[in-house]
């Protein structure tokens, strides 16, 4: 693993950010602080065909886009520089952070993989991000 690998787990909560500087391995995380909403119907008046009024989920699905996009760009500030990208983690959060690095056009980096994993400790993806980069050396 060299000074310019890095590793992202990452989901809709957090992301676990593991690179190696001076030698040593070490880890960031980054909250995400996207709400999660639980939609509930509308409310009814008692009067019968009378106005209700309706939750817009547009607009709630447009602010949780919104708030990953942010998330997204803030792991990517995090991750810089870096020339080689190993991401993973439970969910498609996974395809949204490769969809903004890919619309950088600034950023160099060579090679991302991204590898589907279930949850797992952190020691456990230190080890893993190590192992992945020991075994594709250049």
């Amino acid at each position: 693993m060299k000074d310019l690998d890095k590793g992202v787990w990452i989901d809709e909560r957090q992301s676990w950010i593991v690179y190696q500087r001076f030698g040593q391995i070490n880890m960031k995380i980054i909250s995400s602080n996207v709400e999660t909403y639980h939609l509930h119907g509308g409310s009814g008046s008692s009067t019968p065909y009378g106005p209700q009024d309706a939750v817009s989920e547009t607009a709630l699905y447009r602010r949780k886009d919104h708030q990953l996009k942010n998330y997204f760009q803030k792991v990517i500030e995090e991750l810089l520089p870096v020339k080689r990208l190993y991401v993973t983690g439970p969910a498609e959060a996974k395809i949204g952070l490769e969809k903004e690095i890919s619309k950088m056009k600034n950023l160099s980096v060579r090679s991302v993989v991204l590898e589907a994993a279930d949850s797992m400790t952190k020691n456990q993806f230190k080890a893993m991000v190590k192992d992945h980069f020991e075994q594709t050396l250049d």
